[in-house]
């Protein structure tokens, strides 16, 4: 088994500071772009970060099939926006176009989650996007904003999340979320 975390970049030019929080955080990583997920061993890594992306998904979406793995793979799994609503359109929501939000936002949690211990409340994270998802009937709702209702879902059985703000570039909330996620492929 891989003793790495597998970025999925699907083009975000926040890649990089993905890179750079896991990097500070001393986590090994392998980055690889998303139309080669169908080439590789998805299973042998610890886990799987899915980036954003500035791909419009809502009203055509050739691009589940190289996410079904998502169905079996039994290791954390953590979506970041556009990696967010794939996930829920993988487990069968739609995903819709909404205002643009390009801002720092407060999020409401509203499910207690791992993945927000040791981050101080209301959390602000910042939001760049035009499309949200809502939440599949195998997961629960954590958190919401004016901006968006599900900004962050879990889940109910499998370690997979999801979050539609991007942690990678809101400072040290965001840095500590990826930490908690993380610390869950070390179990």
């Amino acid at each position: 088994m891989k003793k790495a975390i597998l970025i999925v970049d699907c083009g975000s030019d926040k890649v990089k500071a993905i890179e750079n929080c896991l990097t500070e955080l001393n986590y090994n990583f392998e980055t690889i772009p998303f139309t080669l997920l169908t080439d590789i061993e998805v299973e042998t890594y610890l886990g799987v970060i899915i980036s954003g992306s500035p791909i419009l998904i809502a009203d055509e979406n050739p691009f589940l099939n190289y996410f079904n793995f998502l169905k079996s793979y039994q290791n954390p799994v953590l979506g970041i926006c556009f990696g967010h609503q794939i996930i829920g359109a993988v487990f069968g929501e739609e995903v819709y176009t909404q205002k643009e939000v390009r801002e720092e936002t407060e999020i409401e949690v509203t499910n207690s989650s791992g993945l927000f211990n040791f981050i101080e409340q209301p959390m602000v994270m910042s939001e760049d996007h035009t499309e949200a998802v809502g939440v599949p009937e195998k997961f629960n709702l954590l958190a919401q904003s004016k901006n968006c209702k599900n900004e962050a879902m879990q889940h109910k059985m499998l370690p997979i999340f999801g979050v539609q703000f991007h942690p990678e570039v809101s400072g040290k909330q965001g840095i500590q979320l990826l930490n908690n996620f993380c610390k869950l492929t070390r179990n």
